[in-house]
């Protein structure tokens, strides 16, 4: 009993060591753990108990919120460590730069409002912002009309499409 009472602490301690998971992603992006000191790499599974993939999500994927760059006009760093959706409102023509996430490819989603008078103007990123036959969108520009550009990063470029004149 006195050799329970005195190593009580370091197995509990070793229960709780042995229930840790390592995750890891591979080159291509993808999630698997390995269960401590296990060596075994096994899928990831988020509403699934038994992913069929090395990461797998039944169901829908929500975010905490959209990032708000406030309004803006003039020169304007969107920042995509701030969040991949983010919500600007025009009050100005403005020149939108890209502050690239960390690492890796992801995709983002930025909402246009045209504030103040309406029919403001982005000048978009040069060279690493495509767009499909390599032309902007034209903005609405009614006041308080919407646009949505989502972009695809692999790392180098963004290559954007848009939806626009939500009203």
């Amino acid at each position: 009993m006195g050799l329970f009472k005195r190593h009580k602490r370091t197995a509990l301690f070793a229960i709780l060591i042995s229930a840790v998971l390592c995750f890891f992603l591979d080159s291509k992006g993808d999630a698997t753990y390995t269960p401590f000191n296990t060596g075994v790499l096994m899928n990831v599974g988020i509403g699934t108990s038994v992913p069929g993939a090395a990461l797998q999500v039944n169901n829908i994927i929500t975010f905490f919120g959209e990032y708000s760059n406030g309004s803006q006009n003039g020169s304007y760093t969107i920042n995509w460590n701030n969040g991949s959706k983010q919500a600007i409102t025009l009050t100005g023509n403005s020149t939108l730069a890209f502050t690239a996430p960390g690492a890796g490819v992801a995709t983002f989603t930025l909402r246009i409002i045209q504030g103040g008078s309406g029919s403001y103007t982005i000048t978009w990123p040069v060279g690493t912002v495509k767009w499909p036959g390599g032309t902007a969108p034209t903005l609405s520009t009614a006041v308080g009309a919407v646009d949505i550009v989502s972009c695809y990063y692999n790392g180098t470029n963004y290559y954007c499409s848009s939806a626009v004149n939500f009203q």
